[in-house]
C-alpha cells in the first residue's frame, strides 16, 4: 500500500483563537462542510476529543471516527480510531500572523481497498481544497476580522 501526504495552509484575516475554536467545534461540521452529515463527539476530557463524522461522497456513505489531541491555539493532532482508511494521521496546525492567522492541514493516509487506493487519492486531494475553502468562508461569517 501507498501512504499519501496532503497539505493545504490558508491565510485568515482573523485572530487566531477564533479559528483555533471554528476547527475545535466538530458538532458545528453539518452546518458548513458539505458532505458531512453528523458530527458527534463521542469523548472529551481536557485536550483530548474522540470525535465521529459521518459522511457521504458520490452516494457512498462512511464513518470516520478520530482521537483529536488538542495543543490549545497551536494544533490540533488527529488520529484514526476506525474508518476507510488502513492509516490516518493528519495535524491542524495555526501560526498567529499578528493581523490574522494560518491554518494548515496536513493529512497522511493509506487507503483500504483496491478502488479506494485508485480513485481514493485525487477524491482525497479535491476534498481538502473544498474542506479549506468551507472553513474559509465560515471564518468569514462568524470570526471577526483582525485590526
Amino acid at each position: 500500500m501507498k501512504l499519501h501526504h496532503i497539505a493545504r495552509s490558508v491565510l485568515l484575516p482573523f485572530a487566531l483563537e477564533e479559528v483555533f475554536k471554528l476547527v475545535e467545534d466538530i458538532e458545528s461540521y453539518p452546518e458548513f462542510l458539505p458532505w458531512c452529515r453528523t458530527a458527534d463527539v463521542l469523548e472529551r476530557d481536557r485536550n483530548d476529543v474522540v470525535a465521529k463524522l459521518r459522511v457521504v461522497t458520490a452516494g457512498h456513505h462512511s464513518e470516520i471516527v478520530t482521537r483529536n489531541e488538542h495543543d490549545p491555539f497551536t494544533r490540533i493532532g488527529l488520529h484514526l480510531i476506525r474508518g476507510p482508511f488502513a492509516s490516518f494521521d493528519g495535524e491542524w496546525k495555526f501560526v498567529d500572523l499578528h493581523i490574522g492567522c494560518k491554518a494548515t492541514l496536513s493529512l497522511s493516509f493509506e487507503f483500504e481497498g483496491a478502488l479506494l487506493r485508485i480513485v481514493g487519492p485525487r477524491a482525497i486531494d479535491m476534498a481538502i481544497d473544498r474542506v479549506m475553502s468551507a472553513f474559509t468562508l465560515r471564518a468569514r461569517q462568524t470570526c471577526t476580522p483582525c485590526e
